[in-house]
């Protein structure tokens, strides 16, 4: 219990300060939260949980995953559209409420462990960060959409893939497009950063990695909350 609230006041602290040295930031916020840990933003008001997000970790060496790439499929299925570098076209079928609101939860997308809300303006800042963005092409609104970027750790090369989907086969591709483009660039062993926002496609995911491109499934898979949320009044009043 103490330890709870120990981290709960760090939280709180670390928000006040946030807010004296610039009081115009937002008082709506987005975050990620442990889903073990809700505690952490017990102060916050108006909360909503947009959806869970599940993180896995894969490892391999790039040139035995492009072998397999190469001659693994997704699951047999009726056709499915194919998926694509993003443009800024495609934001008209992305902004439509059957992916906005039905794929995503409160239009929230998370990108490396930042959260933030759909938008033009949003995208094309991750462009400019490096990011290599996919969309499928269905129409009139877009089913998926993924986000894949690299950089070095202490321990090696990481590549993160957040996949934004509901469907099997989609996430599937998704995965095989990021995990190529990875393997192709980086000539060497690549930890696999995976988080899906629809926990029913954890478990087919982590067969696919694991028995179709012959990763290694590393132990350190975990559970977290996305969550929006306003900063009340008394908060404000204690600054």
């Amino acid at each position: 219990l103490q330890k709870r609230k120990f981290l709960s006041q760090i939280g709180t602290e670390d928000e006040k300060t946030r807010l004296r040295i610039n009081p115009s930031l937002p008082l709506n916020r987005c975050s990620i939260v442990d889903a073990k840990r809700p505690y952490l933003v017990k102060r916050a008001t108006n909360k909503k949980d947009s959806c869970s997000i599940d993180v896995m970790y894969f490892q391999g060496k790039s040139e035995s995953v492009l072998g397999r790439l190469q001659t693994s499929g997704v699951l047999s299925s009726p056709p499915r559209p194919s998926v694509v570098p993003f443009q800024s076209s495609d934001m008209a079928r992305l902004s439509r409420q059957e992916f906005s609101e039905r794929i995503l939860a409160q239009n929230v997308i998370f990108v490396d462990w930042d959260l933030c809300q759909l938008s033009a303006s949003n995208l094309e800042k991750y462009l400019g960060q490096g990011i290599h963005i996919l969309v499928d092409t269905s129409v009139p609104a877009a089913k998926s959409l993924s986000f894949g970027g690299s950089y070095i750790t202490p321990r090696g090369r990481l590549y993160h893939v957040d996949v934004h989907c509901r469907d099997v086969a989609l996430c599937q591709t998704h995965i095989k497009q990021h995990f190529d483009k990875a393997c192709q660039e980086y000539g060497e062993v690549i930890t696999f950063c995976v988080m899906l926002i629809d926990p029913s496609l954890k478990s087919n995911c982590k067969t696919f990695c694991v028995e179709e491109l012959g990763l290694v499934h590393l132990p350190h898979d975990h559970t977290f909350m996305a969550i929006t949320f306003g900063i009340g009044r008394d908060f404000l009043s204690r600054l």
